[in-house]
């Protein structure tokens, strides 16, 4: 485990050979965390945290003196089940928050297939910009947030206003089978039009370019 480093000329405790112990279950591993905490030693008890949780993740306990969560009884962690069985109990949401700054990825999609609203805030990286590619797909771009503030803002106002929540879950319904993410033979087509622009392109010596599917399958009248 990581020895953490402090700046200061005050000796501090040494606490490597008790962090290292070893551990009999997870719930020692705790106690041991929050001897840490009582302690003033912050970074070692974050640590311990940390290793509680990759081990149970639904300490609440851990969950709770990391600041992960404000009041773990509100926190239930749904059991198991089969990918059918998983799939149909999204019916009893009503919004899925997506994780920052790696989204969801086939998690979102499954939601948006069952007609579950996704919320999520786009980044710069490929694993940031996931679920935004998605919810562009469905033409949901009301649910694409682009600061941690507008995120907030957007869930709070869902969470509070039942009519722009219905609103969104139908639109979910309308589009899940007429746009690209769950219509194979719609996407299928639009990757060939991209594919024959891309050939064009290159035939005509032109420079590579961003290509708009959307403007190929309607072209301008002349």
């Amino acid at each position: 485990m990581t020895r953490h480093s402090h700046r200061s000329n005050q000796k501090q405790p040494d606490s490597k050979k008790s962090v290292s112990m070893p551990i009999n279950n997870v719930d020692d591993l705790f106690k041991q965390g929050f001897k840490f905490h009582q302690q003033g030693q912050l970074a070692q008890a974050w640590q311990i945290y940390s290793n509680v949780l990759t081990t149970q993740p639904a300490h609440a306990d851990a969950l709770y003196f990391s600041g992960l969560i404000s009041n773990p009884n509100r926190l239930v962690f749904a059991p198991r089940m089969k990918p059918e069985e998983h799939l149909a109990r999204h019916r009893a949401a009503d919004l899925f928050l997506d994780t920052l700054t790696y989204n969801a990825h086939t998690t979102a999609s499954d939601a948006l297939w069952t007609g579950l609203p996704v919320l999520t805030k786009t980044g710069q990286s490929f694993a940031a910009r996931v679920a935004a590619s998605l919810l562009s797909a469905m033409q949901l771009p009301e649910l694409i947030t682009q600061s941690d503030e507008e995120y907030e803002r957007r869930a709070i106002e869902l969470a509070i206003n039942p009519f722009r929540h219905a609103e969104f879950k139908n639109k979910i319904d309308q589009n899940r089978l007429t746009s690209p993410l769950f219509n194979g033979q719609l996407f299928a087509s639009h990757i060939e039009l991209a594919f024959t622009e891309i050939h064009r392109l290159y035939i005509c010596g032109e420079k590579p370019e961003h290509i708009d599917v959307e403007n190929l399958t309607h072209p301008p009248s002349s």
